[in-house]
């Protein structure tokens, strides 16, 4: 089973390098797969999962992405001249379900093995879809924050996607560039070195950026960016379904309780569970916020009244602690 995901991820290659060379019904026929055939499988299956650290055939996979996900990116801005705006646009969209949802998921799992070499990966990987904050956010040094009410990457409850997908996009961002900065001034370097992630992101992106102009035109770089912007959001769906309303229980002072499996839905483990596979709620709550919130909230105060032993909902935002969390030791 842990082979399934790379071969479920391999079947997007040549579905994408036909869309892209000969349009067609292969554009349809890749947006068919990547929104209703793997959400369908995982459904039944269940090969989704969120982020989790790497096995042995993920981490190989994962390494070999990063040049097919490099090639992907560049092909599609070659493609431009051949498919034209509409049918550009939409293998754009099917390129970027591939680079999110693979190269996403691959970036993350990377970073939760741990390591310099996979962490190396990671950045690799988030480069060609501009998210190179993702590295940063997900890299463990803003463990203390994750699933308590000051982490802009933990949906609240009652929160709907679109209203995660931009308080997290753009508060996470200024959020990953001050930790960046603090761990840079902790090791007495510049803010504005090539040890700053956000340094060597912004470089790639220029160097991208560009190359997508001079082989497609403007209408490469356009498509460059649909990707991109796909790709946020298949990864945010993942981030927004894994950690909905789930929060640690704060124990006074800042502190609050260790981060654990209770912490994070699941669509094939123990509680708490999914009503659904990950990637089906995933695209539930990007293509019908409202009721993937009316599914879940009744979800997340039986969670409430076990983990927490009392049905009121987690605190809003607002009402958060004013000291910094930190995290408690078990």
């Amino acid at each position: 089973m842990r082979a399934l995901p790379v071969l479920v991820s391999l079947a997007f290659v040549p579905l994408a390098a036909l869309a892209m060379l000969h349009g067609g019904p292969w554009l349809p026929a890749l947006l068919v797969y990547g929104l209703v055939l793997v959400p369908a499988a995982d459904h039944l299956i269940g090969f989704c999962a969120q982020a989790a650290p790497a096995s042995r055939i993920q981490r190989a996979f994962a390494f070999a992405w990063v040049p097919v996900q490099l090639a992907a990116v560049l092909g599609l801005a070659a493609s431009a001249d051949t498919l034209g705006g509409s049918a550009l646009f939409v293998a754009a969209i099917g390129v970027g379900l591939a680079t999110g949802g693979v190269g996403g998921a691959s970036a993350l799992a990377l970073l939760e093995r741990g390591g310099r070499l996979n962490r190396a990966a990671a950045e690799l990987l988030t480069w060609p879809i501009l998210y190179g904050s993702l590295a940063v956010r997900h890299g463990g040094e803003n463990s203390a924050l994750v699933a308590t009410p000051k982490d802009p990457a933990t949906p609240r409850f009652g929160e709907g996607f679109y209203g995660y997908f931009l308080r997290s996009t753009f508060i996470g961002l200024f959020a990953a560039w001050d930790a960046e900065e603090e761990r840079l001034h902790a090791q007495a370097r510049s803010t504005w070195s090539l040890s700053n992630a956000f340094v060597r992101a912004f470089i790639a992106y220029a160097v991208l950026i560009e190359a997508a102009f001079l082989i497609g035109g403007a209408l490469g770089a356009m498509a460059l960016a649909v990707q991109a912007f796909v790709a946020w959001v298949a990864i945010d769906a993942g981030a927004y379904v894994a950690r909905y309303g789930l929060l640690r229980r704060p124990l006074g002072q800042g502190h609050f309780e260790p981060l654990g499996p209770q912490h994070a839905w699941s669509a094939t483990g123990d509680a708490p569970r999914l009503p659904g596979g990950f990637c089906a709620m995933a695209l539930l709550a990007t293509l019908w916020p409202e009721r993937f919130v009316r599914l879940m909230n009744p979800r997340v105060l039986a969670w409430h009244a076990r983990f927490w032993e009392t049905a009121t909902p987690p605190a809003a935002p607002e009402a958060a602690l004013a000291p910094e969390p930190v995290e408690a030791k078990a």
